[in-house]
C-alpha cells in the first residue's frame, strides 16, 4: 500500500510507521495493533453479545410502553426517543444485573469488579 492510495483519515502504525486505511485494526507490515482497536477489550459488558431472549424481552417491553402511550402514531418524536432510551436502559440494567449475579460484585482480591 503506497501513501498515494491511503486516505486522509489513515492510521499510522506507532511501531513501524506504515500507513493503513482507517478501518484497519492491525498493521499488515509488523502485526502491531493500530490506534483505536478494540482487540484488547476482553471483559465487561462492552464485549458481550446481547442474549436473544433478553433482546426479545426488551423489544416486548418497548412495544408494551408504545402501546400504553396510544401507539407510535400518537407519540411525538421526543416520546419515541424517550421510549427507545428506556428500552436501552432496561437492556443495560439487565446485562449488569446478570453479570454481577454470575461473577459477583467483587474480585477474589476484594476489589470492585470492572463490569462496564
Amino acid at each position: 500500500m503506497t501513501d498515494a492510495t491511503v486516505q486522509d483519515d489513515a492510521k499510522t502504525c506507532a511501531k513501524c510507521g506504515a500507513s493503513h486505511a482507517s478501518t484497519r485494526t492491525q498493521c499488515d507490515k509488523c502485526g502491531s495493533f493500530l490506534t483505536g482497536n478494540l482487540a484488547a477489550k476482553t471483559h465487561g459488558l462492552f464485549v458481550t453479545q446481547q442474549p436473544p431472549e433478553l433482546k426479545a424481552h426488551v423489544d416486548d417491553f418497548v412495544a408494551g410502553v408504545v402501546a400504553d402511550l396510544g401507539g407510535a402514531s400518537e407519540m411525538t418524536t421526543l416520546k419515541r426517543g424517550y421510549v427507545q432510551k428506556l428500552g436501552e436502559l432496561e437492556l443495560t440494567i439487565s446485562l449488569l444485573v446478570e453479570d454481577i449475579a454470575r461473577r459477583g460484585l467483587l474480585t477474589p482480591t476484594g476489589h470492585v469488579r470492572s463490569t462496564y
